[in-house]
C-alpha cells in the first residue's frame, strides 16, 4: 500500500538486535506502506551478546580460541541481523562491524555514519537518544549518529558524494535500565510519538526469534517463554498507556510544524 508519497528511512542501532527490539513493528508498517527502510548496526554485537564466551567461562579459553570464537559469533550475529531484517521485509542492511562493549565513538566512526547518510539519503533517521538507559553502548551510538548529521551536511573528509542534510530525526523511546540511568545521571525523555504495531506484532516476534544466540535473564530470544513475556511487558506496556494493544515509542528531535493540530481519530 502506498499513497504516492513514499519515504526512505534509515534505522541506526548500536547492536544487531536493537533495531528489532525497539522498532521492528514500525519498520514492518513502513514497508507495508511502500517506504524504503535501511537498517544499520554500528557494532557487530558479539561481545554484548556472546554466551559462547561468557557462559563457558572466558578464563578457561586460550587467546587463539577466544579470537576464533569472536569471529564465529560475529558471523552468527550478522546472519541473525539479516534474518531479522527479512522478517520485517527491510529494504537493505548495513553491518558496520565496529567493536562493542565498550563502543567508542571515534572520528572514523562518525565519518562512516556521515557517508552512510549521504549514500542512503533518508527522509527519516531513527537512532538512539544520548540519554537512552538501555545499554551503555546505545547513547554512545546515538551521540555519534547526531554528530554525523552535521558532518554529512558540511565537509565530509574523503567523500565524493553530495552533502546531505537529514530532514527528520526520531530517537527510540528511552527504555529504563537503572544501572545505566544511575551511572550516567540521566533522566529519560518522554515519547512524543507512539506507533500502534498490533497488526504487525507477529512480524516483530519473528524478527526477535532470529536472534537465537541472545539471552535475557537466562531466557533465549527464540523461546516462546521469552517472546511472550517480552511482548506483553514492553510493547504491551507502551500500548496499555496509549490506548492500543502493542506499541513502540519514539522521540522527535524537533517540533513538527503543521498548519493545523492533527486529530488522533
Amino acid at each position: 500500500m502506498t499513497d504516492g508519497n513514499t519515504k526512505t528511512l534509515l534505522v541506526i542501532t548500536a547492536h544487531p538486535a536493537d533495531a528489532f527490539d525497539l522498532a521492528a513493528g514500525t519498520i514492518a508498517l513502513h514497508r507495508q506502506r511502500g517506504d524504503q527502510v535501511h537498517v544499520a548496526s554500528v557494532t557487530h554485537g558479539a561481545r554484548s551478546h556472546a554466551p559462547s564466551i561468557y557462559d563457558d567461562k572466558q578464563e578457561a579459553l586460550d587467546e587463539a580460541r577466544e579470537a576464533q570464537l569472536l569471529q564465529e559469533i560475529i558471523q552468527e550475529k550478522k546472519q541473525e541481523f539479516e534474518a531479522a531484517a527479512r522478517a520485517v521485509d527491510a529494504t537493505a542492511t548495513h553491518f558496520l562491524g565496529e567493536d562493542d562493549e565498550p563502543f567508542v565513538a571515534t572520528r572514523s566512526v562518525i565519518l562512516r555514519l556521515a557517508e552512510l547518510y549521504r549514500t542512503v539519503r533518508p527522509d527519516i533517521l531513527i537512532t538512539h537518544h544520548r540519554t537512552e538507559q538501555n545499554h551503555h553502548d546505545h547513547p554512545e551510538v546515538g551521540d555519534a549518529s547526531a554528530r554525523a548529521l552535521v558532518t554529512a551536511a558540511r565537509w565530509l573528509e574523503g567523500s565524493r558524494l553530495e552533502p546531505y542534510d537529514v530532514p527528520t530525526v526520531y530517537y527510540y523511546g528511552t527504555q529504563d535500565r537503572r544501572d545505566v540511568r544511575i551511572n550516567r545521571g540521566t533522566v529519560g525523555v518522554a515519547a512524543s510519538h507512539v506507533v500502534d504495531i498490533e497488526s504487525v506484532v507477529d512480524q516483530k516476534r519473528e524478527a526477535l526469534k532470529a536472534f537465537a544466540t541472545q539471552k535475557y535473564q537466562g531466557k533465549g530470544y527464540s523461546t516462546p517463554e521469552y517472546l511472550n513475556r517480552r511482548l506483553e511487558s514492553v510493547e504491551g506496556h507502551y500500548g496499555l498507556f496509549s490506548g492500543c494493544r502493542y506499541a513502540e515509542e519514539f522521540i522527535a528531535r524537533g517540533p513538527h510544524v503543521t498548519r493545523l493540530l492533527p486529530s488522533v481519530r
